[in-house]
């Protein structure tokens, strides 16, 4: 029953997003939207797709994950799963291109991507990066080009034709995005699979799951061995992964929810409020009050 609201939900804030924009939609995979207008189902929002929002003019504002960002001409901010926007506004010139992918349907056209994880990470670190003119241009033919298929709902193809259209945009993205990335930062060893895995896994679980143990299970590997693939990998421990990705679900819901922290704890499976309590006061330096507090100001 749950499950079911959550989709009508969803399907719901789709078709709000439909009635005022510009909009191309593939049921469960794919939305192209352009001339974006204020949408106020975006403030406060969990976006659980990916997204790539290309500024064409003026500026946009937002806060994402409880970072003020402003967007302007010829950048690019890719969204990964489970970030939350709030405080959106746009300039009166504004003008955007945004692609929005399923969960699934994203993974399955990253899979074949070489190297998509380390620029996942870049992603979520920087989800901005400025284009140069002709990486604009292309954008925005990809986009066009798609957009023109969507419409096409006869076209006994079309389907095939928007997902090659899509693979061919990522190959482009991911060569563009390779010159922001340090040379260190490119692994390609046999344990790419495993760390790559063990992130989505930790990105999809919600509320996150704060134990070495789990996440080893679902990978079907020893903890010690995911440790020794995520030290390896990326210079840090599983336990430090996922304590980074909990914060950021906390700092998100004390920041962004109107629920008791009482309730926030119990919705993030800590065993009682005084345990939450102590956890965000060793990460944060303050308790979970004090940081509301602090980010009401």
């Amino acid at each position: 029953m749950k499950e079911l609201k959550k989709k009508l939900e969803e399907k719901k804030k789709l078709q709000e997003i439909q009635q005022i924009a510009s909009v191309g939609y593939i049921e469960g995979d794919i939305i192209l939207i352009e001339e974006l207008k204020e949408i106020p189902s975006l403030n406060l929002t969990r976006v659980k797709h990916f997204v790539l929002f290309l500024c064409t003019k003026g500026e946009f504002k937002l806060a994402l994950n409880g970072s003020a960002i402003t967007l302007r001409k010829n950048e690019l901010m890719l969204c990964r799963p489970n970030v939350i926007i709030d405080n959106y506004s746009m300039s009166p010139d504004a003008e955007e291109r945004c692609i929005v992918l399923s969960t699934k349907y994203a993974d399955q056209l990253l899979s074949s991507v070489r190297g998509c994880w380390d620029k996942a990470l870049y992603i979520n670190k920087n989800p901005i990066s400025a284009l140069e003119e002709d990486e604009v241009e292309l954008f925005c033919r990809y986009f066009e080009l798609m957009r023109l298929r969507i419409s096409k709902n006869q076209h006994i193809y079309r389907n095939e034709v928007i997902r090659s259209l899509l693979q061919a945009f990522l190959y482009d993205a991911s060569d563009a995005m390779s010159c922001f990335l340090p040379a260190e930062n490119k692994i390609t060893t046999s344990s790419d699979y495993v760390f790559r895995t063990f992130i989505q896994l930790i990105e999809r679980t919600i509320p996150k799951n704060r134990t070495v143990n789990y996440y080893s299970t679902l990978l079907n590997v020893t903890p010690k061995h995911l440790s020794s693939v995520c030290k390896e990998t990326s210079g840090k421990t599983t336990s430090e992964w996922i304590q980074m990705y909990a914060i950021e679900e906390i700092k998100s819901f004390l920041h962004s929810s109107d629920k008791s922290i009482k309730e926030i704890a119990y919705e993030l499976n800590f065993p009682n409020l005084s345990f939450f309590g102590r956890y965000v006061k060793k990460y944060l330096g303050v308790g979970p009050k004090d940081y509301r507090a602090s980010k009401q100001l």
